[in-house]
């Protein structure tokens, strides 16, 4: 790994598929200006209800450059801390600041990259910023072509600057034009080999893939004015110390032979909108007092083909009545999609 300025590059090996070749990783911090103040009609400021970047501007700009970058290593895990961060108008501490944690995921082999998003610079010359980590994969060409999830289920197929039902005006906001609403990943498909370059995240966001083998997706935005919208104010958040509000998010990253190797994305999802609950007794005489309970309910569900895709929701709607619904998961974007066989009564049974 190294540093260049604001772009960080790793090599990735897939040990998995069994490819010996590595795959050149970047990660960096970038930002869109706000369109804004311009007043009419047809005014489109970036605001509470529209992204509209500043006019001209196709790509994002670097937010912050790499400040320091730490390792720690540990018995079971080892994180790589990477500061970005950059003074603007003349101040003595960084305004453009954001750390971020990477490290692999010890359950699903995964990068697993942690972006704490401090608060957004002051808009002292009216401009706007809208923060977006970018993901990048060198020499991966995936024709103008990415997939989004629809509300976390069926991956949906886009084409940059595209619309199959109306002619698409690439002159009129070409950028936002093609971000689209990413519920759980944004995946792309290298056109000439079976690679699969694939970013999950925790929460829903704004994404596209304006380049070649790149993703971006949106964590933060403070535009000084308002779009016109109905809200009537611009903009800002703030925190109880009237600070700008602090943004953190987690992405997990595959970049893997999608045929060779099993697409994590549906039991990554899984294990975000699922994640484990913690449970602590301060009775210490009390717990004394009461059995064990075996973790039979795991291996029930297990038996039951609640597995991989297969995603259980309980819905609780009155004493002794829980509502359950099963979904699949999986659809035909994933190479290893299948029909999943489940037993309902054996699901009922290991709820009781």
């Amino acid at each position: 790994m190294k540093a260049e300025e604001s772009t960080l590059m790793f090599e990735v090996f897939d040990e998995v598929s069994g490819n010996p070749k590595a795959e050149e990783f970047e990660f960096s911090m970038k930002y869109y200006e706000s369109h804004t103040f311009v007043d009419g009609p047809d005014m489109c400021n970036s605001g509470a209800y529209i992204f509209h970047p500043m006019d001209g501007q196709l790509h994002p700009y670097p937010y912050g450059d790499v400040q320091q970058v730490n390792i720690t290593q540990g018995k079971l895990t080892q994180e790589m801390i990477i500061t970005f961060g950059k003074c603007l108008y003349e101040e003595k501490e960084m305004s453009m600041k954001s750390q971020v944690h990477i490290s692999i995921d010890r359950e699903l082999a995964l990068i697993k990259i942690d972006v704490d998003l401090d608060s957004l610079p002051l808009q002292q010359v009216y401009n706007g910023y809208e923060v977006v980590p970018n993901f990048h994969v060198k020499n991966f060409e995936n024709d103008k072509v990415f997939y989004t999830d629809s509300n976390g289920l069926e991956m949906q197929k886009r084409i940059l600057n595209y619309r199959p039902t109306w002619v698409w005006d690439a002159t009129s906001q070409p950028v936002s034009q093609n971000y689209y609403p990413i519920n759980s990943a944004l995946s792309l498909k290298d056109a000439s080999s079976q690679r699969q370059f694939t970013v999950m995240n925790d929460r829903s966001q704004g994404g596209t893939s304006m380049l070649p083998g790149t993703i971006e997706l949106m964590q933060n935005r403070e535009a000084p004015s308002e779009d016109g919208k109905g809200v009537g104010e611009p903009l800002i958040e703030r925190d109880a110390f009237g600070r700008g509000i602090r943004v953190k998010a987690t992405y997990y990253v595959q970049i893997c032979d999608g045929v060779k190797r099993l697409p994590l994305q549906r039991i990554a999802q899984q294990k975000i909108h699922d994640p484990a609950n913690y449970f602590f007794n301060f009775n210490l005489t009390r717990s004394l007092e009461t059995p064990v309970v075996k973790d039979i309910l795991s291996a029930a569900y297990k038996d039951a083909g609640v597995v991989d895709a297969v995603k259980v929701v309980h819905v609780p709607k009155s004493k002794n009545h829980v509502h359950l619904r099963l979904q699949n998961l999986a659809d035909w974007y994933d190479s290893n999609a299948k029909t999943q066989k489940v037993d309902l009564e054996m699901i009922a049974d290991a709820l009781w």
